[in-house]
């Protein structure tokens, strides 16, 4: 009930009279339950709307809200905010006539209270971060040159699975990522691993419901000159930026200054994504560490850190750890990132 009651303050702070939340993350938030109908929440009032097909389970799962059976929950939900502003957290083509009419698409309030996370919260995102070490252990003990970047994969899913975790991204559950295939950010190439090559293993799960999301850059050989350059180039910028991890820190600022470090090493053409992002429900979501965020960090928020360099045509290096903003940065994930020589 105090999360609700935070939401609704939050709500009303912008100037609105209720919340429509269709995205499942959000319904989750408020209530515990993963639902695909959608949510009102208003002064004296947290309803949730559901087909007869889901019902049942959402009356077992849901808390603190009431359940209503429904045929066309849209119409329903309509009926029940006519007369309030509402802001609505998803763009969703059945309530686009309504936009502008009593409805605003504007998600900021509900992520305002997402994004600082409760002590509960924090818990499950540690569990998920533990999980990833584990993962990260297992990987060193399975990459091996002549096997392919899906069989890697699969070992990682095997155990991730059997400690009941989830996933939520991409076109397989994991990135691995190995020789020139590693230059790409989102490679899913499933090559096989060859020898004197990079590996990027990026790993995100949820457990409970929370992701943590962590990279770790293997290696099956010695490293040459060029390759070990950048790997602690890399790692550098990663740490430098992580000990201006606190409460009231620029986002946008942290991004700079990671591309700084990486600037006079001469390889930030290369960096060509965000330095984070925050994770939690969602394994991308505020506050955003890139370049112009106008986002602060919170305590309470949980980030990635997460530089890389990509050379296309030879390899790519990224090294990634979930971290709680509490008294400074507390990284999540713990797994030793020194070069990791399979």
């Amino acid at each position: 009930m105090n999360r609700k009651a935070r939401v609704l303050e939050a709500v009303r702070a912008s100037g609105y009279d209720a919340l429509i939340a269709i995205k499942p993350e959000n319904v989750f938030y408020l209530t515990s339950h993963y639902g695909r109908g959608p949510l009102l929440l208003k002064e004296g009032l947290c309803r949730l709307y559901a087909k007869p097909i889901d019902f049942d389970l959402a009356v077992d799962e849901a808390k603190g809200c009431e359940v209503v059976e429904v045929e066309d929950a849209y119409a329903e939900l309509l009926k029940d905010v006519r007369g309030l502003k509402a802001c609505l957290d998803v763009l969703d083509q059945r309530l686009l006539p309504f936009i502008g009419k009593g409805i605003t698409f504007d998600p900021a309030p509900i992520y305002s209270c997402r994004k600082v996370k409760e002590e509960s919260e924090v818990e499950k995102v540690k569990r998920a971060a533990s999980l990833l070490d584990e993962l990260f252990s297992l990987a060193f003990d399975v990459i091996e040159v002549g096997k392919t970047e899906d069989e890697v994969m699969a070992e990682l899913v095997k155990l991730a699975v059997e400690r009941g975790s989830g996933f939520s991204y991409g076109p397989k559950p994991f990135i691995v990522a190995s020789g020139p295939a590693s230059a790409y950010p989102h490679a899913f190439k499933g090559r096989r691993i060859g020898r004197g090559e990079f590996v990027i293993v990026d790993v995100y799960l949820k457990l409970d419901g929370y992701f943590a999301d962590a990279t770790r850059t293997f290696h099956t050989g010695n490293l040459s000159e060029e390759e070990e350059d950048v790997y602690y180039s890399v790692l550098e910028a990663q740490e430098e930026a992580i000990k201006e991890v606190r409460e009231g820190k620029s986002c946008g600022e942290l991004d700079g200054l990671a591309r700084r470090y990486l600037r006079s090493k001469g390889y930030e053409q290369f960096f060509v994504h965000a330095l984070g992002h925050g994770v939690g429900l969602e394994v991308h979501e505020p506050p955003w560490l890139r370049k112009g965020s106008k986002d602060v960090l919170e305590r309470g928020n949980t980030i990635t850190v997460e530089p890389g360099v990509y050379v296309k045509g030879k390899f790519g290096v990224r090294i990634e750890d979930t971290i709680l903003v509490w008294d400074g940065a507390k990284p999540l994930t713990k797994f030793t990132k020194e070069p990791l020589i399979v």
